[in-house]
């Protein structure tokens, strides 16, 4: 997705890079995905064990949805579900 977006295939595993907006570089290293099958399901899980999620829920119409919070060093953390079919 133009250099915004990168994803790697490693058997099993994927990988993906996502570029910051303006070219801002992010403050702490990046930020971990985790695939989730049910968003809103994984979010209460989580919210019910203390993590504080930013307001914004994101989507990428047509593909995914993802919730974003920090780990307890700051570190970013997303939890993303996408449409069925998206991913392998």
């Amino acid at each position: 997705s133009g250099n915004e977006w990168s994803e790697f295939d490693g058997g099993g595993v994927r990988l993906a890079l996502h570029g910051v907006g303006d070219g801002e570089p992010s403050p702490h290293g990046g930020t971990v995905v985790f695939r989730v099958d049910d968003l809103d399901t994984a979010k209460l899980a989580l919210e019910e064990r203390g993590v504080r999620f930013d307001d914004y829920v994101g989507e990428v119409e047509g593909r995914a949805r993802f919730a974003s919070f920090e780990d307890p060093d700051g570190n970013g953390v997303q939890i993303i579900e996408y449409v069925r079919g998206e991913t392998p």
